[in-house]
């Protein structure tokens, strides 16, 4: 055994043959092997639950739109602004003496 082991493992080109041989009928009991299964048996019916799951419900059918123009809607005016009272110079005119003319 010793020298059969020593003779395929000698050269180079013989141990490249011996892995090629090796590979290829690894590829083909595997696939031998393969082809002999039986089919994985079909999944067994899914039984009724008990409790159903509840419905959802139906939407709502949109309701039909009329083809008459609705008129434009009334919008209010915006309140005017109170007018702003009536200006004291004498105020303005005290506090830029005070300041010095800071205004």
């Amino acid at each position: 055994m010793r020298e059969i082991w020593d003779w395929l493992w000698a050269d180079t080109a013989r141990t490249f043959l011996v892995a090629w041989i090796l590979f290829w009928g690894a590829v083909f009991a595997y696939l031998a092997y393969s082809s002999q299964r039986p089919d994985p048996t079909p999944p067994l019916p899914m039984k009724k639950p008990a409790i159903e799951a509840p419905q959802p419900k139906p939407k709502p059918k949109p309701k039909a739109v009329s083809k008459k123009v609705a008129a434009p809607k009334q919008v209010e005016p915006a309140p005017k602004p109170e007018p702003e009272p009536p200006r004291e110079p004498w105020k303005e005119d005290w506090a830029r003496r005070a300041f010095g003319g800071y205004e």
